[in-house]
C-alpha cells in the first residue's frame, strides 16, 4: 500500500456515533436522485451554520456536526456529517452508508463500486484507488476480507483530486470504507467545498 495508504489515511474521519442498524444488502430501495454536481445533497459551499437545519455536535471532531437530513437526501445514506470552518461556514459534507455483508465483504465492495462509478461519472475518472491488504497481514484469504478491514490491515478507498474545481463548488471527493463489525461496514462519501475548513 505504501505512499497511497498514507495519502488516503490523511483524509480519513474519526469514528462517528449515529445509532442506526446496518441495512441488509438484499433490501430494495427507491432509485436515488443524482445529486447536483455543484451542490451535493442540496448543500452549498460556505452555507452559514444557522441555515443548515437541526444539528447535533459530533463528539469526535470539533467543528463537525451530525444531521439526519439534508435539503436533497439520498435514501441509501443513514446520516450526514457537516464540517464547518472557524467562521461557521460549511466546508465539507460526509454521507454515511451502512452495509451488512458476509466475511468476504462482497456487499461492501459492490456498494463501494456503485458509489465510485457514480462519483466518477460526475467528477471524472482520474481518481486514485487503494484496494489492498498489508503485506505482513495474517488475513489475506478471500474469507478474511472483513476481518482484515476491521483490523485496519486492509484498505478500500478512492480519492478524487483536490486541485482546481471538480465541478462548481466541489474541490475534492473522498470515498472510504470502515468495518464496524465482522458483518457490517460504513461507507463514507465526503465532498470538500471551496470554502476552506
Amino acid at each position: 500500500m505504501g505512499s497511497s495508504l498514507v495519502l488516503l489515511a490523511a483524509c480519513s474521519s474519526p469514528e462517528i456515533d449515529i445509532p442506526v442498524e446496518p441495512s441488509s444488502s438484499s433490501e430494495e430501495s427507491p432509485a436515488p436522485t443524482p445529486p447536483s454536481p455543484q451542490r451535493p445533497f442540496g448543500l452549498s459551499s460556505g452555507l452559514p451554520f444557522a441555515e443548515c437545519g437541526p444539528l447535533e455536535p459530533s463528539v469526535q471532531q470539533p467543528g463537525e456536526y451530525v444531521s439526519t437530513t439534508v435539503p436533497q437526501p439520498d435514501s441509501r445514506f443513514m446520516g450526514y456529517l457537516l464540517g464547518f470552518s472557524a467562521a461557521d461556514k460549511l466546508c465539507r459534507v460526509t454521507a454515511l452508508r451502512s452495509v451488512r455483508t458476509g466475511s468476504e465483504g462482497a456487499a461492501v465492495r459492490a456498494a463501494f463500486a456503485e458509489l465510485q462509478k457514480e462519483v466518477s461519472s460526475t467528477y471524472g475518472n482520474d481518481s486514485q484507488v487503494v484496494d489492498d491488504v498489508q503485506a505482513d497481514s495474517s488475513w489475506t484469504g478471500p474469507a478474511d476480507w472483513m476481518i482484515a478491514l476491521q483490523k485496519e490491515e486492509r484498505m478500500l478507498a478512492a480519492i478524487w483530486p483536490k486541485e482546481g474545481d471538480l465541478a462548481g463548488e466541489v474541490t475534492g471527493v473522498y470515498l472510504q470504507t470502515d468495518a464496524t463489525s465482522i458483518n457490517s461496514a460504513l461507507l463514507r462519501l465526503t465532498f470538500y467545498f471551496k470554502h476552506p475548513c
